[in-house]
C-alpha cells in the first residue's frame, strides 16, 4: 500500500543522492519540486542544496594545486584577490597535513558560500565538510574572507576533517573526528574548560559524547561535546604527539581482514582496535584520562 509521503520521500532520496555527486542542478531542481517535506523534515537539506546551488550558478572553480580547487563568485570576494585567498587556503591546509604527518592525497574542493546564503536558518554558518565524489567539500561562508585569523582557523579545522575522513577510511567516529578538528583550529574556551574542572558541565562517557553531536535543536549540548572533544584532542597530542594522531586515524582503516573479523566478534569497533595498537588504551580511558589531566591543573 502506498502512503502520500512516499513519492516525496523517494524524490527527496533522490535530491540527496544528487547532492552526494555534486550534481547541485538536478539536487536544487528535484528539492525545488518537493519543497520542505512534511514537518520541515527536509527543511536543513533544502537550505543547503539552495545555498551551494547560488554558489554554483554564479561562481567559477579555479585550480589551485593538484589536490584542491577553489570555488568562488567573483562579486563577493570585494578587493580580496583571489591568488591571496589560494595563498591562505593552501597554507592552512599544509599546516594540518604537516601537524598530523598525512599526506594530503585526496581531492578537494573549497567553496566560498555566496553571501546570499549567510542567514539566520544557515545550517552549520561556520563551515561544514562533505564526504562527496569524486572528491571531498569543504563550505566555508564568505564572510570569513573579512576576518583573516578566523578565515585560516575554520579552514584548518574543516581540512582536518577531510584527512579524518581518508586516513581513516570513513571508519573515524564523529567525537574522533571532531577531537582533531578542534585541535587543529586552535583557540580556547577558558569558560567551558572551568565548567568542566568544576563539574557544572558534564563531561560525558564515550557512547554519550558520541551522541551529543546529533543534538542539533540543542545547541548547548553540541557546543559542550566539540569542546570536549577539542580537550580530549589536545590531550592525545601533549600525551602522545599530533603525529601520533594521524598514526591513530590511519590505524582505523590497516590491518588485516582476519583481525578486524576476530575483533568484531569480541565486539570491538575499528577504533577501539586503533587505540589499542596505537596508544594502548581504550577509547573509553583515553576520555576518562583526559578529564582527569584536566582537573589535574597538569594543562
Amino acid at each position: 500500500m502506498a502512503f502520500p509521503g512516499d513519492l516525496p520521500h523517494a524524490m527527496w532520496k533522490q535530491a540527496i543522492e544528487h547532492y552526494y555527486w555534486d550534481r547541485l542542478a538536478e539536487a536544487y531542481e528535484v528539492a525545488s519540486t518537493q519543497g520542505a517535506g512534511h514537518a520541515g523534515i527536509y527543511l536543513s537539506w533544502f537550505r543547503m542544496i539552495e545555498a551551494e546551488w547560488l554558489t554554483r550558478r554564479d561562481g567559477q572553480r579555479t585550480p589551485v594545486t593538484d589536490w584542491l580547487d577553489l570555488e568562488f563568485v567573483p562579486d563577493d570576494l570585494g578587493p580580496v584577490p583571489v591568488q591571496d585567498l589560494a595563498e591562505v587556503v593552501v597554507a592552512s591546509c599544509d599546516e594540518v597535513a604537516q601537524r598530523l604527518g598525512l599526506p594530503h592525497g585526496a581531492k578537494t574542493l573549497v567553496t566560498m558560500l555566496r553571501e546570499e546564503a549567510r542567514a539566520p536558518w544557515a545550517i552549520a554558518p561556520y563551515g561544514y565538510c562533505v564526504d562527496m565524489h569524486p572528491y571531498e567539500k569543504v563550505c566555508m561562508p564568505v564572510h570569513l574572507l573579512g576576518n583573516g585569523p578566523e578565515l585560516r582557523r575554520t579552514t584548518r579545522h574543516e581540512y582536518a576533517h577531510v584527512l579524518t575522513i581518508n586516513a581513516s577510511g570513513g571508519h573515524a567516529p564523529r567525537w574522533l573526528s571532531e577531537a582533531v578538528s578542534v585541535l587543529m583550529e586552535g583557540g580556547r574556551d577558558r569558560s567551558t574548560e572551568r565548567e568542566f574542572y568544576y563539574g557544572s558541565a558534564e563531561w560525558l562517557p564515550l557512547d554519550r559524547l558520541e551522541q551529543a553531536f546529533n543534538a542539533p535543536d540543542d545547541r548547548r549540548r553540541v557546543w559542550l561535546a566539540y569542546r570536549q572533544a577539542g580537550l580530549v584532542g589536545e590531550y592525545l597530542a601533549l600525551q602522545y604527539g599530533e603525529s601520533r594522531l594521524g598514526d591513530l586515524l590511519r590505524a582505523h582503516a590497516e590491518g588485516s581482514f582476519w583481525k578486524r573479523l576476530g575483533a568484531g566478534f569480541l565486539g570491538a569497533t575499528h577504533t577501539d582496535v586503533a587505540f589499542r595498537d596505537v596508544v594502548g588504551r581504550s577509547p573509553g580511558q583515553v576520555v576518562a584520562d583526559a578529564l582527569e589531566w584536566l582537573r589535574s591543573g597538569r594543562r
